[in-house]
């Protein structure tokens, strides 16, 4: 699945950053359904912001994730959890 990722910087109220929160979602929806125990916590989207979630486990930062790495994400999360 390829998400759409040169959203970095955009407008929330623009098409392209409504489909960029529209993939984060999904990705946050996949994430979290193949990831037990692990969160990913979205920053607010109505203010500019460095990084787009935080991928928690328990009380633990894991990673930092933004618009152009959600498959870059789901594929590293998803080698924690087969490693685990």
């Amino acid at each position: 699945m390829k998400f759409h990722s040169d959203t970095h910087d955009l407008d929330v109220l623009t098409e392209k950053g409504q489909q960029s929160i529209k993939d984060e979602r999904l990705c946050a929806q996949l994430f979290e359904a193949n990831c037990p125990g692990y969160k990913y916590v979205s920053t607010p989207k109505d203010k500019p912001a460095d990084i787009d979630a935080l991928i928690m486990h328990g009380a633990d930062i894991m990673q930092e994730a933004t618009a152009g790495d959600y498959d870059h994400l789901l594929c590293t999360v998803m080698r924690w959890v087969n490693v685990a």
